[in-house]
């Protein structure tokens, strides 16, 4: 139709170089230089995130425990280069979900998908709240130091989940769902080893307790990269099917490297 045809004549326009079509730079490359004026204006975001470091660093001055608090704690401790590895790899599979549920959000919302949106962007507030929990141990050591009990915490820490939940199963389902359920059934057998057999920093049930959970974080992960990709992936699409100018190649290269099950959302 219309695509075909319109791809086809740039393609001709534009020639092939090694089976690959060749853009021409007047109509895909539109990147230019910033103006002096302009990079100094895009410099306001680092002077923000800057001023937020520079507070975090003079509480650290202000309070005295320096090495305490800027130092890797297996350096500080005198431990093992490995001491809490699993636990950071962790951390950094909790980031990578609420990032990749952040920057999908966006593209939902910026390609007019306003209900996608809202489902990522609560997942990355649900997500932020699990990171932040494993950060710093909220349930099981902030909030009992000032005298609530372990329970109490987690259910603080689960609540926003569960709501998240009930809220977008309706979304849920439009997804990849298997993975999440994968992460649900690894972590909730994490919180039921910790229910039941209390196991203490030295025992081997240590890893019935945190190996699930560590499972569950990498498939809670997956699953949100996975949809973000998903997302963009099909926000793409639709924005090719609306180019009549578009190459064919390009449209057919993305196809290729499609799933069979686009979601529909």
């Amino acid at each position: 139709g219309r695509i075909r045809s319109s791809a086809g004549a740039l393609n001709e326009s534009a020639g092939h170089a090694d089976g690959h079509w060749m853009h021409t730079p007047s109509r895909l490359e539109r990147r230019r230089g910033f103006s002096v004026r302009e990079q100094l204006r895009l410099l306001v975001p680092v002077l923000i995130v800057w001023a937020v470091g520079a507070t975090i660093l003079s509480l650290v001055g202000a309070r005295g425990n320096v090495g305490e608090l800027m130092l890797d704690a297996a350096w500080f401790n005198g431990g093992a280069w490995y001491t809490g590895l699993v636990a950071q790899l962790g951390v950094l599979a909790w980031t990578t979900a609420a990032v990749s549920a952040t920057w999908s959000a966006w593209i939902a919302d910026t390609t007019g998908r306003p209900d996608a949106a809202k489902f990522l962007y609560r997942a990355a507030i649900v997500g932020t709240v699990l990171l932040l929990d494993d950060l710093v141990s909220f349930h099981n050591v902030m909030l009992n130091a000032i005298g609530l009990p372990k329970l109490v915490g987690e259910a603080i820490v689960l609540t926003p989940l569960g709501v998240w939940l009930f809220v977008h199963w309706r979304d849920i389902a439009r997804t990849r769902a298997q993975l999440l359920v994968a992460s649900l059934i690894a972590n909730g057998s994490s919180f039921l080893v910790d229910l039941l057999a209390h196991p203490k920093p030295g025992d081997y049930a240590v890893l019935l307790e945190d190996g699930p959970k560590f499972l569950g974080i990498l498939a809670w992960a997956t699953y949100f990269v996975v949809t973000a990709r998903d997302i963009a992936r099909s926000a793409l699409m639709r924005g090719l099917s609306r180019s009549p100018g578009i190459a064919e190649e390009t449209a057919a290269a993305l196809s290729r490297s499609a799933d069979r099950s686009l979601p529909t959302r």
